[in-house]
């Protein structure tokens, strides 16, 4: 699987039909290719070293081909999308350390306007580049428009860049920031030769990668979350279609179903959650979604009620749940949901390895203190060796040694990398998710540390004391809640309000906890800690 070859045969033999839509615009195969020559070109030609390039915006076809020039330039980019709090972004941007950022719509308005840089502070360098604090944003769109040169992008392929410029297949194409506990986003960083073994197993689940061609996909999560790979690139390389939703479509789903049967999806790519919102719309079903073939999960986990739920209402699509860590390239296992397994008193599997990729399931023997591989039926942790682990952590040695070790498997070492989920393997090798083993949470299929949350509460001048629980309903969660300890706040709805609007500009919204607790001290356990559990209990 060759991921950048791809997209080029697609620009030659289908070179009209549409790469990606959404409410931001379209593309054509021939002109992303085309534009996302020119942009390369310029990228080789203005911007050194080997730190990645954030790219900025919000489910525009202008991000997919600054994602793709990029690669033909060699260098690794860093999808950040509007929806994050501008602090993270700024932690992003300073994290990377390079002096380029890309904007396919404006980053600093939306900072001046929030009052984190001044606007005297921002130098106009020429009509694409805006200078701040040794940084340049170039605005896309206006960089395209400069360096046209005349060339026809709908019909003539332009060939700018060679293959000898691409991303190499060991470099790092991507980098995903994912929730850290101290505070700090950890950047995940995905190999070019990851991302085509991914890609060579996905474009097989299901349909294979010929009935593919030509189909839609759903594209539900935007850019900074990992999940959207298995729609952006699983469509790219199978020449299909990406139909985007932005935010405010997700939010309105009666639009959103409308939308989608317009547009004749084919593949729904999304978290259980979502698709459990759109299960509220009556005409939520296979007589309005005639042309949906399958409902592809992950990111969380997927209850029962929500796939009996779905199987009723599209009894001629397949529902498939897949599991994997941002760590392992988006998805690791997979496998059809059948009627028996709803009827198990079981969970729904998380299924069977793809090839290349090997899941131990190890756990700690109490007699010996030695960790030991699980045998059938028995809980440990889910430990992944294989082709789609990824390099680590970006500038970051202290937490990437911690998760990622070397592990001897069957006379080999190679690297691992350590889940910290919890989970079994049965008797016929099927494989079952149970949760995190440490405090790291996943709700509507973000991951999320709690610790993150905490970190940032506790930067807050009012707040003492802080500590995160999920509460739960079943194998799933339901939303978090914050404990705090405070002397300078009142126990009341301004006071709430006014903790959950300042985390809100320093951490994503969907990290922000719905329920607002306020204790006279923390509760600790006899070592001292925080007693979480206790404190889960009262949720």
């Amino acid at each position: 699987m060759d991921i950048i070859n791809q997209i080029k045969n697609s620009a030659v033999n289908r070179p009209t039909q549409l790469a990606f839509k959404s409410q931001a615009g379209e593309i054509k195969y021939l002109q992303l290719w085309n534009k996302s020559e020119k942009i390369a070109k310029w990228i080789k030609e203005n911007i050194g070293g080997k730190n990645p390039i954030v790219v900025y915006g919000h489910k525009s076809p202008l991000m997919i081909t600054t994602f793709l020039a990029c690669s033909k330039a060699g260098k690794t980019y860093c999808p950040v999308d509007r929806c994050m709090p501008s602090e993270r972004i700024q932690d992003i941007i300073e994290t990377v350390e390079n002096e380029y950022v890309l904007m396919t719509e404006s980053l600093m308005e939306r900072f001046v306007n929030e009052e984190l840089i001044k606007e005297d502070e921002i130098e106009q360098v020429n009509e694409y580049t805006i200078r701040y604090n040794n940084n340049n944003y170039i605005t896309v769109e206006k960089l395209i428009e400069k360096i046209s040169n005349g060339q026809n992008e709908d019909t003539e392929l332009i060939n700018e860049m060679s293959e000898k410029d691409y991303v190499k297949e060991d470099d790092i194409y991507y980098i995903i920031f994912t929730s850290g506990s101290t505070g700090k986003p950890k950047g995940v960083q995905i190999t070019r030769s990851n991302l085509e073994n991914y890609l060579k197993w996905f474009t097989e689940v299901g349909d294979d990668i010929y009935h593919k061609c030509g189909s839609k996909f759903l594209n539900q999560a935007p850019f900074s979350f990992d999940l959207s790979v298995m729609d952006t690139y699983v469509s790219l390389a199978s020449g299909g279609t990406i139909i985007s939703v932005d935010k405010k479509m997700q939010q309105d789903t009666t639009a959103l179903i409308s939308f989608i049967k317009e547009n004749g999806i084919n593949y729904w790519v999304s978290t259980p959650s979502f698709a459990a919102m759109c299960l509220a719309e009556p005409n939520f079903g296979q007589d309005t979604l005639k042309d949906l073939r399958y409902f592809y999960f992950c990111g969380e986990t997927l209850s029962k009620d929500t796939a009996e739920k779905l199987m009723e209402r599209f009894p001629n699509t397949k529902v498939i749940n897949t599991y994997g860590p941002t760590e392992s390239t988006v998805a690791v296992t997979g496998i059809e949901v059948t009627k028996t397994m709803l009827e198990d008193k079981k969970s729904i599997p998380i299924g069977y390895e793809k090839n290349g990729t090997k899941i131990l399931i190890l756990k700690e023997d109490e007699a010996s203190e030695k960790i030991t591989e699980a045998k059938a039926n028995e809980i440990g942790e889910l430990v992944i060796l294989g082709d789609t682990v990824g390099a680590g952590y970006y500038k970051n040695i202290q937490k990437t040694v911690e998760a990622f070790k070397e592990i001897t498997y069957n006379g080999k070492t190679q690297i691992a990398y350590f889940t910290g989920d919890a989970g079994y393997r049965d008797e016929n090798e099927v494989i079952f998710y149970l949760g995190r083993i440490d405090r790291q949470v996943k709700l509507h299929g973000y991951r999320i540390e709690l610790g993150d949350i905490e970190s940032n509460l506790i930067k807050i001048d009012e707040v003492n004391q802080a500590a995160v629980v999920p509460k739960k309903s079943g194998d799933s969660i339901k939303q978090l809640v914050a404990f705090i300890v405070t002397e300078k706040l009142k126990e009341d709805y301004a006071s709430r309000k006014y903790v959950r609007e300042k985390l809100k500009t320093m951490i994503p919204e969907y990290m922000v906890p719905k329920k607002i607790v306020f204790l006279e001290k923390m509760p600790l356990t006899n070592n001292g800690k925080i007693d979480y559990k206790r404190m889960e209990t009262l949720v």
